[in-house]
């Protein structure tokens, strides 16, 4: 029987040790979609009220503003372009408020392995967090229902286009007119 010199055992355990404690860092593209674990995308939350929106996507201006939402569109780097909108209850319900009840972001990536990558990051991050729960659904379309400190009842649903070059990400409030941290009840 041949033996493993100490030295190879020695190399093979530091590597093995080393991997075990890497931390996988995300993109650059994931990071600006979702700068903290708080918030529901870029550093904005479902139920925040429609004016945060504009603060927090300064230094951009909306595309297009009504009664009925702001759209967005911009580039984020990396070959890489972003519609989103931010749709208040309002435009869902007919109330008279600006809280937003669905979040629609749309990413346009220059092929399918970028797609599947950010894809493949996202899933990672709801199928992570407790708030979002399991997902329904198959790979390229799947959809979860959970939870944040405004909703107690949403949905998210990731789809790969048919193009397989963009991506869309959907936040819908399922509770209409309630706030579950608020004073506000309908």
């Amino acid at each position: 029987m041949k033996r493993v010199s100490p030295l190879l055992l020695a190399c093979f355990c530091g590597i093995f040790l080393a991997c075990q404690n890497a931390t996988y860092q995300n993109s650059t593209l994931f990071q600006d979609l979702f700068p903290d674990e708080e918030t529901t995308l870029r550093g904005f939350s479902l139920g925040d009220q429609l004016d945060q929106a504009r603060q927090i996507e300064l230094p951009h201006t909306p595309r297009h503003a009504d009664l009925y939402g702001l759209n967005y569109a911009y580039d984020l780097g990396e070959n890489a372009s972003v519609l989103i909108d931010y749709f208040p209850e309002r435009a869902k319900y007919g109330y008279q408020r600006d809280r937003v009840v669905s979040i629609v972001a749309n990413v346009l990536m220059p092929n399918e392995v970028e797609t599947v990558r950010l894809y493949n990051e996202i899933q990672d991050y709801f199928n992570q967090k407790p708030t979002y729960g399991l997902p329904n659904g198959s790979f390229g379309d799947q959809v979860w229902n959970g939870s944040n400190r405004f909703i107690s009842s949403m949905e998210v649903r990731l789809r790969i286009d048919e193009d397989k070059k963009g991506l869309t990400i959907n936040f819908i409030d399922l509770q209409p007119g309630i706030l579950s941290d608020s004073v506000l009840v309908e």
